[in-house]
């Protein structure tokens, strides 16, 4: 008797780095429910986004395919017409399809034609409250916390106060995003339990705004938060956008009692996430599901985390920013308690998963499959890792944005940065291997591009690149930037022009 073709269920949080958990090394989070599915399968230790903001991931997460490519560079630009995603091949295979939570990558055709289910939660809860007051009331306090917290940077005319909001929420964690997520996401697997099922599961969080209810807001007490070795002040040696960024969002004012709140709702948002991972496998488990489903863990990018005082994403391709978590569990294909080291990119999810459910590639994808070894086989291992960064158009620099923020002040008469206009920095490449990371800055000086040994220096905090002994290897490194450019280029023809 033929088994039926596997589930999948794709758990993708926003904004976690990997190295917020306990299975990356950090000693104050306990994740005992992602523990155990690591248990289940395998953990990949050097997962990397192709590209750290929201849309560009999902996009590469769906279509296996370059930003670059896709043109997806900008949470403005969604999936485009013609690419081809995973859920459309598995809903045009018989699957149901579902997307629970943040979307952030798909049309609104594209929705209406290869999802069955679509229940929309955002960063400030769902779109809808149901006829709950409460979850409505909860979704206010959420959305109003960045305008309460404000005054966090205390800076005459400038500062972004707003981006390190924190807050203990006084409504029940049950009336708040992440949690009516895993609801809905429960729901689905029990009602699609007779037939393949595809289920993203998109958990807003732990993205800014940082908030949580209790108990998960006292899991971690603040006071015994340990900060990350600072950054030095003034940020020596580091490219000027940085530095303006910094400047922007106000990082060097805010106090380390302040970061360390943020770390403790951050890691408690976690606790959060854990809880709702759990009940999944607790039900896959129920249903006798578990050995039939593929189970994917995974994040979009990663977050500052208070790495150089900063929170959030932009002008950088920092690890804290580029490093993600990914485990693969599948029960007798992908082998378990294993954890791999190699250099993998969440663009490497789409063709593993391919060939995991037995579903035809179409051409034109960038990643390879995870190297799973199965039967102990060897795959060749990448010797780098590469990502992407910064919007199409023209590049806006760091005297750029300081103009577009006095004109804010000047037009409104009151303060405002416009850090993302940093982020619009031109076309950062990365080249990352375990010992070495290079980024370069196009058609700008080397002062703008960065060089860290990440073995003495994990943190990145010691930029090399203007030192004489390593010209030879920024040289080296320059070279394979070169040829992964040249070999990532579009294979596919383009489209045929719609003459209708």
């Amino acid at each position: 008797m033929n088994r039926r073709p596997p589930n999948l269920l794709v758990i993708m949080c926003d904004q976690l780095r990997a190295t917020a958990l306990g299975l990356y090394g950090n000693p104050q989070v306990r994740t005992p429910h992602l523990e155990n599915l690591a248990a289940t399968g395998t953990l990949f230790r050097h997962a990397f986004t192709p590209y750290p903001v929201c849309v560009p991931a999902r996009v590469a997460l769906w279509t296996g395919r370059w930003p670059h490519l896709t043109g997806s560079r900008t949470n403005s630009v969604l999936l485009q017409p013609g690419e081809i995603h995973l859920p459309q091949l598995l809903r045009d295979a018989g699957y149901t399809t579902g997307l629970i939570g943040k979307n952030h990558c798909f049309t609104d055709g594209d929705l209406a034609r290869y999802f069955d289910t679509y229940y929309p939660a955002g960063h400030g809860g769902p779109a809808g409250d149901g006829g709950d007051p409460e979850i409505a009331a909860a979704r206010e306090w959420v959305r109003g916390l960045e305008g309460r917290s404000a005054g966090i940077v205390r800076r005459a005319g400038g500062g972004n106060g707003a981006a390190y909001a924190a807050g203990i929420s006084p409504y029940p964690i049950e009336k708040h995003g992440t949690w009516l997520i895993g609801e809905h996401a429960d729901r689905f697997l029990r009602v699609h339990r007779d037939r393949p099922f595809c289920a993203w599961v998109s958990i807003a969080d732990p993205h800014t705004p940082y908030q949580v209810s209790e108990p998960y807001a006292s899991l971690y007490r603040s006071a015994g938060v340990q900060l990350p070795p600072p950054e030095p002040p003034g940020y020596p040696g580091k490219p000027d956008r940085l530095r303006t960024f910094a400047e922007l969002m106000g990082a060097p004012e805010v106090a380390d009692d302040h970061l360390r709140f943020v770390l403790s709702i951050y890691y408690g948002m976690i606790g959060v996430i854990d809880d709702v991972v759990g009940r999944l496998m607790r039900t896959l488990d129920e249903l006798g599901l578990r050995e039939d489903t593929i189970v994917v863990f995974t994040a979009d990018h990663g977050d500052y985390m208070t790495e150089h005082r900063l929170v959030r994403k932009g002008a950088s391709l920092h690890d804290s920013l580029v490093r993600i978590p990914l485990l693969l569990s599948f029960p007798g294909k992908v082998p378990a308690e294993t954890v791999s080291d190699d250099l993998v990119s969440l663009l490497d999810v789409f063709p593993t998963l391919t060939q995991l459910m037995h579903v035809p590639q179409p051409p034109g994808r960038s990643g390879r499959p995870l190297p799973l070894r199965p039967g102990g086989a060897e795959a060749p291992r990448r010797r780098a890792i590469f990502a992407e960064h910064g919007l199409e158009g023209m590049p806006a620099m760091p005297a750029e944005a300081r103009r577009a923020l006095d004109r804010y002040q000047t037009e409104h008469g009151r303060p405002r940065p416009a850090p993302w206009q940093v982020m619009a920095n031109g076309k950062l490449k990365m080249v990352r291997t375990h010992e070495w990371k290079y980024v370069h800055a196009p058609n700008l000086p080397d002062s703008e591009c960065e060089l860290y040994n990440l073995v003495d220096d994990p943190g990145e905090l010691v930029n090399l690149i203007d030192r004489p002994e390593h010209r030879e290897r920024v040289h080296d490194i320059r070279r394979q930037l070169l040829d992964w450019a040249i070999t990532t280029e579009d294979t596919l023809p383009p489209a045929a022009p719609n003459r209708e």
